[in-house]
């Protein structure tokens, strides 16, 4: 058999014979025509070589076959194993193949089973499965069916009986090999799509957090600490726009006495020798002034792993800082004045009353060592049976005596003012101790020599009371009754005969008589009322009443209470001296046209009251240096154990009201 040498399969063919030759050979057949010369024999080796050629061609195909049938058996392995629903239709639309996804689907939900040999385009199929995307997949799968280049991929929202709303990734892609038919995918993708919005909502979150934050942020490069992105607030708070700041090592901003510790700890960020770090440092704002931040810098992997950059939060504490120094100046401040301060200084924790600090004076004044004393409780050194921690609850407390013992025993007189405030974190009283041994010795003295000074006072004003009654009772029973003589001698000489003529001059000093007794017994009066000793103080006081209105021409009404002339002879004159003083201003100052005096018994005391109509005296006429005369009642009023009271109200008058206790003391 000769060969075209024109033939595409000539290759093939000298392969295949030369490989029919050779086995030929080794099966011990006839040797090659070349090596005989005859015909035949040349015909009968062309047809063995042609059936060796044959047997070849036969293995050949065999080991095709079943290498088909392997990759057939592969092929099916793997779309039954595939967890996407897939069913293989021809160029006419009917099923030809499905995996085992397909069919579970499909009984699990209940749905008609569509298998090998079914419709797919199947209007009512169609419909079951996509609902109101039916024929836009219809369209879809036409078009792949008649020859697109592109394969059909559509996102469908399944609702099922038993699994609910799915949301699936429909694929359609045409049969490889030029053969007719396609491949339809279903692919479950709702939970893929469930994190892919989860992942578009937390970057949308990141971004709204970044760009809103009330804090700066900055992302920066961690291969070299270049800034790549800022929100506003960062910008803000360094004085840069973001353009300025984008491409800049974020060293920079930092203070360069900082700079080489900032820049170590970025270093072992980015080599993952720390996480994060914290750090305040003094930072340079762009209008050339040095700010105080605070950063908190770690990592963040942008998409892929080998995209890594620090997030960096900056806050400035400018603020807190000069408020923590000036926080420190003044404690520093405190300490110098609760050391310097002459008075004893506690610190008391409010509640227990455990001692929490004492200063030197503190210290000295009670006689204990600070660590004696920072083991007591404040009540530890009261010397009084009270409680003395009762107003450690107070917020301002103020004793103006208080009894305290030193450490040897010995008690001493303290004053204590003390407030309540937050002193690290803990409510404390901060008590201010003065030792007064001294004022209170000096105060018992001046109350010893007040006390004399009174007894001295009544002394003197009862000499001075009996004094006046000697005078009064001279003045009425020896000057009065001579004049009364001389009266009467005149009255006899103008009765006689032959005094005609005197008996003018003699009238006249008769009348000048008259008026020198009468002025007698109102100086005698004055020194002291006549009916006070006699008939009792109502009396003395009508009588000073009556007097009253005939020298001042002021109406005045009296109410008297009878039944109070058993006072004392002392209470008597005291209370008499104040009615004549009461009743004198009232004609010098009160500009009055009527008065009103009242004496009763009430509760145990006795009220004198004086009130008139006057214009009515002010506080400043009450507390003058020059007001002798109501020192003199308020004096009185005292050495009788009473009260007097003076209210003026101006254009209305004023009432003087007396309050004595009827009990002696």
């Amino acid at each position: 058999m000769r060969r075209n040498p024109e033939s595409p399969h000539m290759d093939f063919d000298d392969g295949l014979r030369r490989r029919a030759e050779s086995r030929l050979l080794s099966m011990g057949r006839v040797q090659p025509p070349s090596l005989c010369g005859d015909e035949v024999l040349r015909q009968l080796h062309e047809l063995q070589v042609h059936q060796v050629e044959l047997e070849l061609q036969n293995e050949e195909l065999c080991r095709i076959n079943a290498e088909l049938s392997d990759n057939r058996e592969l092929n099916s392995r793997i779309l039954q194993s595939l967890p996407a629903r897939i069913a293989v239709i021809d160029r006419h639309g009917m099923i030809i193949a499905v995996n085992r996804s397909w069919t579970d689907f499909q009984l699990r939900n209940g749905l008609p089973v569509r298998g090998v040999g079914s419709d797919y385009l199947d209007a009512s199929h169609l419909a079951v499965t996509y609902g109101e995307s039916a024929p836009k997949v219809r369209n879809g799968i036409e078009s792949v069916l008649g020859g697109a280049s592109s394969p059909f991929v559509m996102e469908h929202l399944c609702v099922t009986p038993t699994e609910g709303r799915q949301l699936n990734l429909v694929t359609v892609v045409p049969l490889s090999d030029g053969d007719d038919g396609c491949v339809i995918s279903h692919y479950d993708i709702t939970e893929s799509k469930r994190v892919e919005d989860a992942l578009k909502a937390s970057e949308e979150h990141f971004q709204l957090l970044f760009e809103r934050s009330g804090v700066g942020i900055a992302l920066v490069r961690a291969d070299d600490q270049v800034i790549s992105r800022v929100n506003e607030k960062f910008c803000t708070l360094f004085g840069y726009s973001s353009e300025a700041l984008y491409g800049v090592d974020v060293l920079t901003l930092i203070h360069p006495n900082s700079r080489q510790a900032c820049n170590q700890k970025f270093r072992s960020l980015a080599s993952g020798g720390l996480c994060d770090f914290t750090q305040e440092t003094r930072c340079l704002h762009h209008n050339g002034s040095i700010i105080w931040v605070s950063f908190v810098v770690s990592n963040m992997e942008l998409g892929a792993p080998d995209q890594q950059c620090h997030i960096v939060v900056a806050q400035e504490t400018t603020l807190r800082k000069l408020a923590e120094d000036a926080l420190k100046s003044s404690e520093e401040r405190y300490e110098h004045l609760f050391e310097m301060n002459l008075n004893g200084v506690l610190l008391i924790e409010s509640g227990t009353g455990a001692i929490l600090d004492s200063n030197t004076a503190g210290l000295t004044m009670y006689g204990h060592s600070r660590a004696a004393m920072l083991g007591l409780t404040f009540s530890d050194l009261s010397a009084g049976t009270d409680d003395a921690n009762v107003w450690l609850q107070e917020d301002h407390a103020y004793f103006p005596l208080q009894w305290h013992t030193r450490r040897d025993g010995s008690s001493f007189p303290a004053e204590i003012s003390a407030r309540c405030f937050e002193y690290h974190g803990r409510v404390v009283q901060v008590a201010a101790i003065r030792d007064i041994s001294d004022r209170v010795r000096d105060e018992e003295k001046l109350k010893i020599a007040l006390e004399n000074n009174r007894s001295l006072h009544e002394h003197m004003q009862k000499a001075i009371e009996d004094e006046r009654t000697a005078i009064s009772r001279d003045i009425h029973d020896d000057l009065g009754q001579s004049l009364s003589i001389l009266r009467l001698g005149i009255e006899s000489l103008m009765e006689q005969r032959g005094m005609e003529e005197a008996r003018p001059q003699l009238g006249r000093l008769y009348k000048n008589t008259d008026l020198a007794i009468e002025t007698i017994r109102r100086i005698a009066g004055n020194l002291r009322p006549p009916l006070l000793d006699s008939i009792g103080l109502t009396a003395a006081i009508e009588w000073q009443a009556h007097e009253f209105r005939k020298y001042s021409g002021i109406e005045c009404f009296v109410m008297l209470n009878n039944h109070v002339d058993y006072l004392d002879k002392q209470r008597s004159t005291a209370l008499i001296r104040i009615v004549q003083e009461g009743l004198t201003n009232v004609v010098r100052h009160a500009e009055a046209s009527e008065v009103a005096l009242s004496l009763c018994e009430r509760g145990g005391e006795l009220i004198l009251e004086i009130s008139d109509d006057g214009c009515g005296i002010t506080e400043k006429e009450l507390r003058a240096s020059t007001s002798y005369g109501m020192m003199g009642m308020e004096e009185r009023a005292r050495s009788c154990r009473g009260e007097l009271q003076v209210l003026g109200t101006p254009g209305v008058g004023t009432v003087l009201r007396l309050t004595l206790p009827l009990e002696e003391a």
